[in-house]
C-alpha cells in the first residue's frame, strides 16, 4: 500500500468528520444517524456507489445500508443509477437540491406537521377544562390547566401557522 500523502491524509480525516456531523445533524432531525451519514458518503463519492461500498464506507451491514437507502430515495434524496456491468444497483444523490427540498423533504415535513396536528388536536379535546363549576360532572381541573391548554393552544396555532406557509407556496417561491 502506498503511502498517503498529509494532504490526503488531512482529506481523509475531514472525510470522516463531515460524514459524523452529517449523521448527527440527521439525527438531531429525527431521521436517523445513518440517513446522514449515508448522505453525506454519497456528497463525498467521485461516482456511484453500490450498496457493499456504502456498507463498507460505513462500517455498518448491507442490510441497514439497504435500508437507508430505500428511506433516502423515498425523499427523494437519492436515485438508483442504471450499471450496465453485473447485477448490483448503484446510487448517487439527487443533485438538483431545490427539487430535493421541493419533492421531498417539504413533503415529509408537512406529513409529519399533519400527523403533530391530529395529536395536539386530540390533547386539547381531552385537556382538562380551566374552570369547574358545581353542575359539572368533571371534577375541578388542576390549577395548571389553564397554562398547558394554553400551550396546547399555541402550539397547535403554530402547527397551522406552518403548514400554511409550507402549502402556499411561499417556500416554493425561493427554491
Amino acid at each position: 500500500m502506498p503511502p498517503t500523502s498529509p494532504t490526503s491524509r488531512a482529506w481523509l480525516r475531514q472525510k470522516k468528520r463531515f460524514i459524523l456531523a452529517a449523521g448527527h445533524t440527521a439525527h438531531g432531525f429525527g431521521l436517523g444517524r445513518q440517513v446522514g451519514r449515508c448522505y453525506a458518503l454519497l456528497i463525498l463519492a467521485a461516482s456511484p456507489l453500490c450498496l457493499d461500498e456504502i456498507a463498507l464506507g460505513l462500517s455498518i451491514s448491507k442490510a441497514s445500508a439497504s435500508i437507508t437507502l430505500r428511506r433516502l430515495a423515498a425523499w427523494k434524496l437519492v436515485q438508483r443509477v442504471p450499471v450496465e456491468e453485473g447485477r448490483r444497483d448503484y446510487y448517487r444523490i439527487e443533485g438538483n437540491f431545490a427539487r430535493v427540498i421541493r419533492e421531498g423533504l417539504l413533503p415529509m415535513a408537512l406529513s409529519k406537521l399533519a400527523s403533530a396536528g391530529v395529536m395536539l388536536d386530540d390533547m386539547v379535546r381531552s385537556a382538562p377544562s380551566p374552570v369547574g363549576n358545581a353542575n359539572s360532572a368533571r371534577p375541578e381541573s388542576p390549577p395548571d390547566s389553564v397554562e398547558v391548554r394554553q400551550l396546547l393552544l399555541e402550539a397547535k396555532s403554530l402547527q397551522e401557522k406552518l403548514i400554511f406557509i409550507l402549502n402556499s407556496g411561499l417556500a416554493y417561491r425561493f427554491l
